[in-house]
């Protein structure tokens, strides 16, 4: 479930050269690890990353689905064939439309705490096997999810702090020219 774009952070780290898509097969990857060697497709350019991520979640699309309470969000996922629901996710009878007993994992990227809290029973009541992954605006927050259920609460501040840490500690090493990283951020913009 989600009130936002799915995977936002991730395709963002990838625009900004911070992330990549890997397709090496699993013996190759460990391998490279353990001679401390980097993957190949770390050396991509963004925009090939980003047709990877793209031909990554289009397999998925029968997979999932997307809530939502925001008409123009609605409306672009439909223009990107996009499986999506227009409603609140914290109503009982848009989440009966889901059929959550045979979800695998749940995610919100609602940041309003009670939406979370019961999202998280009423997914945990219909499916106890399912992962649940919530959003919280602060860490008090996220340790009642965690009390009430969630398998993993996402913590925006927390996750874009380590984000800027990664940033600076680049900027200092000049591992990153911060004009290259202006122009990308001003395009993403």
């Amino acid at each position: 479930l989600s009130r936002m774009k799915i995977g936002w952070s991730k395709k963002k780290l990838i625009e900004m050269n911070k992330a990549y898509v890997c397709t090496c097969d699993q013996e190759k990857f460990k391998e490279l690890k353990n001679k401390s060697m980097e993957c190949d497709c770390r050396n991509l350019s963004p925009e090939i990353q980003l047709e990877r991520w793209s031909k990554m979640f289009s397999k998925y699309k029968d997979k999932f689905v997307v809530v939502d309470f925001d008409p123009q969000i609605i409306i672009n996922l439909i223009a990107k064939k996009i499986p999506c629901i227009y409603g609140d996710a914290a109503n009982h009878e848009v989440l009966k439309r889901l059929n959550l007993n045979s979800a695998k994992i749940v995610i919100s990227t609602i940041p309003a705490i009670e939406d979370n809290l019961f999202l998280i029973k009423y997914a945990k009541n219909e499916n106890p096997k399912a992962t649940v992954i919530v959003t919280a605006p602060y860490a008090r927050a996220a340790l009642e999810m965690y009390e009430k259920g969630a398998d993993y609460v996402i913590v925006p501040y927390l996750l874009s702090g380590e984000m800027v840490s990664h940033l600076l500690l680049e900027l200092v090493e000049g591992k990153t020219d911060i004009k290259e990283l202006r122009i990308r951020h001003i395009r993403y913009l």
